[in-house]
């Protein structure tokens, strides 16, 4: 029997904690050839996780009683317990701190993580470790105890829209790390695996590129369930066409441009309206503000509703008529793939990356679009420029995405052809077919 370990910062979240959670109830699921435990190496901040099957084993590191770092002093004592405290609150407040103290806080802290994970891996006697977001790629590269480790950076990790700890000193040093140390390294993306390359200086023989997996028919499954917010699903009924945008309202999601390019759709189709599903980012990232005032600037108070987090978004997105994205960056995005399974059309930034290696393989990543591009699965526009704007003109890239939605909306043809494609594209990324490309990269020899 194969031991793995999957290791994730929690089991809530984006689209990596989902893929992540899926794919250790996955590999649970055949009990008889593999033993499944998933470790989370942050503390649990109350939302929701993911489902995960009761097959697999679940630790919180701050929750396993053996480990603990060499370099924590005064343990038991009175005076160890109060430099304890004093540390952990100066790390709550750690923005105030000078840079060179918040690494070394940061670092002593996860050092203590890393102490933990190799004495569970020993204790568990694990064969393969497989990390999920760079924060625990790190954990799991440094904490190797004789098993085969396998890390998985989930966005492109290069550019200003790249997560915040592969844009730091600290991060970098760390996802360089982390990659030097790893046995195998999987990008979710091709677009994510040259970044790592040219920018991280990572082995290009390590990688194996695995892209996200779905499945379709779990999705269509809650597709097909009823709405359960009675005044939303009239919204929706009253919608001349109704397009559908996801995910947390942050600055990579650029959700403020679709607003202000909608303001040109509607004067064409009156009756279209736009439903935005998700819950408000943390901190300084939340743009629910800038979303609520480009609503009001604009006057589309009763065409664009903010429907907030729905426990459930999928009865709501299959009843719409097209889905739009305007991230500035990506990994592999499971939210466009699971609009395609659900049979919409579907328009997206060519950001970096994934959508492009959707919507128009075999084309080269690196070229990006200039001006709106039918391809093969669907319409790719380019990035906008990420000014939070409300109602000021319109900038040649927001013209682009309203001329994309007003044609989805006019051209029956176009979005009838994308729509029986969505399902066929959305489909070769099937949960079978991804668990199959784990199963060759983890390989079926046990720990000696």
């Amino acid at each position: 029997m194969v031991k793995l370990m999957f290791l994730v910062p929690r089991t809530s979240g984006g689209g990596a904690e989902k893929v992540i959670t899926a794919l250790a109830s996955k590999f649970a699921e055949e009990a008889d050839r593999y033993d499944v435990t998933l470790v989370t190496t942050v503390r649990e901040d109350g939302r929701k996780g993911y489902e995960l099957s009761g097959d697999v084993r679940y630790i919180n590191i701050f929750d396993a009683k053996s480990g603990g770092h060499s370099g924590a002093s005064g343990k038991g004592s009175l005076a160890g317990r109060a430099k304890k405290k004093v540390f952990n609150l100066l790390m709550k407040h750690s923005a105030l701190l000078p840079a060179p103290l918040r690494e070394r806080g940061k670092e002593k802290m996860i050092l203590a993580q890393v102490d933990k994970v190799r004495a569970l891996k020993e204790e568990l006697k694990i064969d393969c470790a497989i990390s999920f977001l760079n924060s625990a790629n790190y954990i799991n590269a440094l904490s190797r105890a004789g098993e085969r480790t396998i890390i998985s950076v989930r966005s492109c990790p290069d550019g200003p829209y790249a997560p915040e700890d592969c844009r730091t000193p600290f991060g970098i040093r760390r996802l360089k790390a982390a990659c030097a140390a790893a046995d195998a390294i999987v990008p979710v993306s091709l677009e994510a695996g040259a970044s790592l390359r040219d920018h991280f200086e990572a082995d290009p023989a390590k990688m194996t590129v695995i892209y996200n997996a779905i499945d379709v028919e779990k999705t269509c499954e809650r597709g097909r369930q009823p709405i359960k917010d009675a005044a939303l699903e009239v919204s929706l009924k009253e919608a001349a066409f109704a397009f559908a945008v996801t995910g947390r309202l942050t600055e990579k999601k650029g959700q403020w441009h679709i607003i202000r390019a909608f303001r040109e759709v509607v004067k064409d189709c009156p009756g279209a309206k736009l439903f935005i599903l998700g819950h408000e980012g943390r901190g300084a990232e939340n743009t629910a503000g800038l979303l609520k005032e480009a609503i009001r600037a604009n006057g589309l108070e009763d065409k664009v509703i903010l429907t907030g987090f729905l426990e459930d978004p999928y009865p709501v997105i299959a009843r719409c008529d097209a889905y739009v994205m305007a991230s500035f960056n990506e990994g592999f995005p499971n939210a466009l793939t699971e609009a395609m399974a659900l049979g919409l059309p579907v328009i997206s930034t060519d950001c970096r990356s994934g959508p492009r290696e959707i919507l128009a393989p075999g084309t080269d990543f690196s070229e990006k679009a200039q001006t709106v591009e039918c391809a093969e699965y669907g319409i790719l526009i380019p990035e906008c420029s990420g000014r939070r704007l409300t109602d000021e003109p319109l900038e040649p890239e927001e013209l682009s995405l309203a001329g994309a939605m007003k044609r989805l909306i006019s051209d029956r043809k176009l979005r009838e052809d994308y729509a029986s494609k969505s399902p066929l594209r959305a489909g070769q990324f099937g949960t079978d077919e991804i668990l199959e490309q784990w199963k060759t990269l983890i390989g079926e020899t046990e720990r000696a």
